[in-house]
């Protein structure tokens, strides 16, 4: 296959550059003429093959003309003639195979340099799979690696995503559960009104109960001293006496009674007050969780 004259004319400037650093002392090889022209080897062993070559002597051709000692010698013995025209022949023999043995170590000089260059190069090809191995495999690892962040990121973002959904139904609920806390908060408070109104009722009825067992208290001393200052009514106010001693009876256990129930309405209030502090404790800690519109918590 004809090599591409481009490539042909720089293998051949590359070698005569190499061949004049070396001062025309050294012909340069086939692999450092690769290397400077950038060609492949087949393309370089070529032309260096002709280029090598050129440069060396080619043999003389073997002398056609007569020599010029044997037109001066004219007349000389065809024995002398024979003579000289063997070693003009010998002389001839002896330049082509000096240029064949040139041309045949050149050869096999050039394909120890083609052998080496050849070694060489495999020896970069292999050197260079080695290395096209290791980073694929570094780029497998790499990739895998890549792979295993992505989904930590990924579970990480579904993650984040649930617990923000359960914060925003976590808030909701915890907002319905503050309005909740104020309708039954307001419930209390209206309901602990109801109940120290009840209670204050209950308190002025208790106050009247004791001013009228005062009352009959006066009376009942009053009507004994009457009764034992006229002995002659004792019969009549015995009567009235058991009527006011009964009386007295009924306010008495009206009065216990009457404390009874306002000791029941200060417990129904002392649990209201305790209720209306855990509604109010509530609603603050509500009010502390509540996230704020820029994502932090409200003050």
């Amino acid at each position: 296959m004809d090599t591409n004259p481009e490539v042909r004319e720089r293998i051949l400037a590359a070698a005569q550059t190499l061949f004049e650093q070396s001062g025309r002392k050294e012909l340069p090889t086939v692999d450092s003429v690769r290397k400077l022209s950038k060609t492949s080897m087949n393309d370089a062993s070529a032309v260096m093959r002709e280029w090598r070559r050129s440069q060396i002597v080619s043999a003389s051709a073997a002398v056609v003309s007569v020599p010029e000692r044997v037109a001066s010698a004219n007349q000389a013995a065809l024995s002398a003639l024979w003579n000289e025209a063997q070693e003009l022949a010998n002389e001839a023999l002896n330049v082509a195979q000096t240029a064949w043995d040139a041309e045949r170590a050149e050869a096999e000089k050039l394909r120890v340099e083609l052998s080496l260059a050849f070694e060489t190069q495999g020896a970069e090809l292999e050197a260079l799979k080695i290395r096209l191995a290791e980073v694929e495999k570094a780029a497998s690892a790499a990739a895998a690696e890549a792979e295993i962040e992505k989904g930590a990121y990924r579970q990480q973002v579904n993650v984040l995503t649930d617990q923000a959904h359960t914060a925003m139904a976590r808030a909701t609920e915890i907002e319905k559960r503050a309005e909740d806390l104020k309708a039954a908060l307001n419930l209390a408070q209206a309901s602990e009104q109801r109940v120290a109104a009840d209670l204050e009722a209950e308190r002025k009825q208790h106050a009247q109960a004791r001013e009228g067992l005062a009352a009959v208290s006066t009376e009942l001393v009053t009507v004994k001293a009457r009764a034992a200052a006229q002995g002659e009514v004792q019969l009549e106010q015995a009567e009235r006496l058991k009527r006011v001693e009964a009386e007295l009876t009924q306010a008495r256990a009206a009065t216990a009674a009457a404390r009874e129930e306002a000791a029941q309405l200060r417990g129904q209030a002392d649990a209201l007050t305790n209720q209306h502090a855990e509604l109010m404790r509530v609603i603050q800690d509500r009010d502390g969780e509540r996230p704020s519109p820029k994502g932090g918590k409200k003050p």
